[in-house]
């Protein structure tokens, strides 16, 4: 059974409403009745309206970043003598506020120890990451060349407890468009990383890397963890700078 609310024209994929806008504006192009064509611009402010009205609504605190299709995502945790429970995300939430159709297709989770830092990594699908136990500093870096915050960072930290500079972090999660490289380094004793993706992987999966340590991203790994404490895999060890991956890589 799907609910009615689901269903609603705010939760409307972005390529659905932009199609309805072209056709809008093909119609008037051809000069075709305007009873179709003020019908059509009536139905997208309706659109509009009814997502701005649902964006008021939600539950979970949704903030956009600096680099465009990076969304962070914390929702309210509840606890008692059991333990504690958390909402991560609703899936209609991230289409309401990205018009992205976000389709889950594989869960996956990995268990790392402190200083165990993985990444860049650059995907191609989209993908919902948080933290089950411990605490992360996430950094995402956008690869996309056709993307106007193409070459920036973003730093988030996920998980549970306090950052070395005295933050506390309390849960949280966060959506990734493709194309946007992500990594992360554990700053507790375990890490517990959980993460949904839009597609399956397969041997065949175009899959791709950047070097972390690249000089040029300036990123200050060390500042949370020492150089020497800090474990990395073969594979993340020999990725190529950003600029290599620039020249060698299109998406």
């Amino acid at each position: 059974v799907v609910k009615s609310d689901i269903m609603s024209m705010g939760y409307l994929a972005g390529w659905v409403i932009e199609e309805l806008h072209d056709v809008s504006q093909e119609m008037a192009l051809r000069k075709m009745t305007s009873e179709g064509i003020e019908f059509l611009k009536q139905l997208l402010a309706d659109i509009k309206k009814d997502k701005a009205e649902r964006i008021e609504k939600l539950t979970a605190s949704v903030s956009k970043t600096s680099i465009s299709g990076l969304y962070k995502i914390i929702s309210p945790t509840k606890g008692d003598a059991r333990g504690s429970f958390r909402e991560v995300v609703r899936f209609p939430d991230i289409e309401l506020l990205t018009g992205y159709d976000f389709v889950g297709k594989q869960v996956n989770h990995s268990v790392s120890s402190y200083g165990t830092l993985r990444g860049l990594h650059v995907e191609p699908w989209a993908k919902l990451v948080t933290v089950i136990s411990g605490l992360a500093m996430c950094v995402l870096l956008d690869c996309r060349p056709k993307s106007k915050t193409y070459g920036k960072t973003e730093t988030v930290f996920l998980g549970f407890g306090e950052t070395p500079d005295g933050q506390e972090i309390k849960g949280g999660a966060i959506f990734i468009e493709a194309g946007i490289a992500n990594s992360f380094l554990v700053l507790s004793k375990k890490l517990d990383y959980s993460y949904v993706v839009d597609d399956l992987w397969t041997p065949g999966t175009a899959m791709y890397a950047v070097n972390p340590m690249d000089p040029a991203l300036a990123i200050p790994w060390t500042k949370y963890v020492p150089e020497d404490k800090i474990i990395r895999s073969d594979r993340d060890i020999n990725s190529p700078s950003f600029e290599e991956f620039g020249k060698s890589v299109k998406f």
